[in-house]
């Protein structure tokens, strides 16, 4: 070729190379500038792209590190033979700031294969760098929305169902899966007839769906497999509804109310059982005082008679003193006040032997063995509350054992508690039973053969001995009897 064809060739070339809207470069086997498009010379800072030729990576406005990173690049191409696609890279611009390029660099092969350079091309790619950056942002920000939002769900100890419009369920946590029977994970996608055997949840939050604005709490129960009973649920539905109003679903909060239902049902029978053990002293003292105003009527004649019906007069009164304390000690539990202890240095060994001989004297058909320490052990306590609590334990102990069995009455050092044991060879009570004592009006029989009681002596026991920074447990077994415990601490008189 003449050299005027040669000039016009490398004018066409170049002019085609500056239209190409990528950046293009090439360099030598020692990533040296050979050429270049006017897009790279502009980006470079070098005017013209003939300018670019002789230079290297550390003579443009790149960066140490980035002049370094490319140059690591060409050599693996150059060395492997093997191109490189869409390399994420940073390059700083002649004008200052810093723009994200993506990049692909290809062997220059001469006629005989052999790898005499590298042809690389770049485009910009910060908007879509941005773009993604921003995206990335969004996502972590959701995924820890909804990881806050599933760890909310996680804690809340009632059950939540989200149901779409068609009536499958789309989200469900433990919760709400444990009142349904599911394993976790088991629920979400299925209609809500599959996962609810009972039609009222179904009914309800169709209703709501259908537009229905105050929709009321439901209840129904299904079978406890746990605990071999009934459990009752309580369901709350709400509509969700979008910007513009439109209903998405619901959302149901499910609650497990049968510890609930159970106080309502042991309140309704304190009420029951208050009344008739109210009426009953009641009776007797409107009855004797009655012969008493008027004793020639009925014909009551002589002072033992009259005695006599002013004692029952006389125990009924302190029975209806004792129902009183009772529901004081109940109110005041109730409202959040300690039980009012009056403390005393007090003889512990002393007080014990005394309330054994008080049942020892009184009519009751079973022997009562006591066992104490022989040395006194002063401590400082309130004895009347503690009377009530060795009173109402004795007191069970005698109401559910057979006569002539032996109940035992014991107190003992042990460490820096002194511990107080009443024992029976009585009917005894389950596992569940043992639970629910302390309860406040729980009444193990509440058949109508059952011993007389509020159901309230061992809840005002248990807070009777926690004043006293005691504790109070019960061991027993069905058949074999009862063992109630209690220990309380020893402080030193000057204490």
């Amino acid at each position: 070729m003449t050299e005027l064809q040669l000039w016009e060739s490398r004018q066409k070339l170049q002019l085609v190379l500056d239209n190409i809207p990528q950046y293009v470069f090439w360099k030598d086997r020692d990533s040296v500038y050979q050429g270049c498009n006017r897009n790279f010379a502009v980006a470079a800072g070098v005017g013209e792209p003939e300018q670019i030729v002789g230079k290297t990576d550390y003579d443009l406005p790149w960066t140490r590190e980035e002049a370094d990173w490319y140059r690591q690049c060409d050599r693996e191409v150059m060395e492997s033979a093997v191109p490189r696609y869409h390399i994420a890279e940073s390059q700083q611009k002649a004008g200052g700031g810093q723009i994200w390029i993506d990049t692909n660099k290809v062997p220059l092969l001469d006629s005989l294969g052999k790898v005499v350079g590298i042809l690389g091309t770049y485009e910009d790619i910060t908007e879509r760098k941005r773009q993604e950056e921003a995206l990335k942002k969004a996502v972590t920000e959701a995924e820890q929305a909804r990881d806050k939002i599933a760890a909310i769900l996680r804690s809340v100890a009632d059950g939540l169902v989200v149901v779409d419009p068609m009536g499958r369920i789309e989200l469900m946590n433990r919760g709400a899966e444990k009142i349904a029977g599911l394993a976790p994970d088991q629920g979400c996608s299925r209609p809500l007839e599959a996962v609810f055997s009972s039609k009222i949840l179904p009914q309800q939050i169709a209703a709501a769906l259908k537009g229905r604005k105050n929709c009321k709490p439901v209840e129904w129960s299904l079978d406890d497999e746990g605990e071999g009973g009934k459990k009752s649920i309580q369901a709350v539905t709400s509509r969700i509804q979008n910007k513009s109003g439109e209903t998405t679903g619901t959302i149901t909060l499910l609650r497990d109310i049968t510890r609930e239902r159970e106080i309502d049902r042991m309140k309704n029978e304190f009420i029951a059982t208050a009344a008739h053990e109210l009426r009953t002293p009641l009776t007797t003292v409107m009855g004797f005082s009655e012969l008493l105003i008027d004793p020639e009527q009925f014909g009551i004649a002589g002072e033992e008679q009259k005695k006599e019906f002013l004692t029952a007069i006389h125990e009924s009164a302190c029975r209806l003193s004792a129902i009183v304390s009772d529901l004081l000690d109940l109110s005041r539990v109730q409202s959040g006040r300690p039980i009012t202890i009056n403390r005393a240095l007090c003889d512990i060994t002393l007080f014990l032997r005394r309330q054994l001989e008080k049942f020892q004297s009184e009519k009751v058909r079973r022997p009562i063995v006591g066992h104490f320490p022989p040395q006194p052990v002063p401590m400082l306590i309130d004895a009347a509350k503690l009377e009530q609590v060795v009173d109402n334990l004795i007191s069970n102990a005698v109401k559910f054992s057979p006569e002539r069995t032996p109940i035992h009455f014991s107190g003992e050092i042990s460490g820096d508690c002194f511990r107080i044991v009443i024992s029976d060879q009585g009917i005894g009570m389950s596992p569940e039973q043992v639970e629910r004592v302390f309860d406040k009006f729980y009444r193990a029989d509440t058949s109508d053969t059952a011993p007389e009681g509020l159901g309230l002596g061992m809840a005002i026991a248990k807070n009777i001995v926690e004043a006293h920074g005691g504790r109070i447990w019960l061991e027993s077994a069905p058949g074999v009897g009862t063992k109630a415990i209690f220990t309380l601490p020893i402080q030193a008189p000057a204490a």
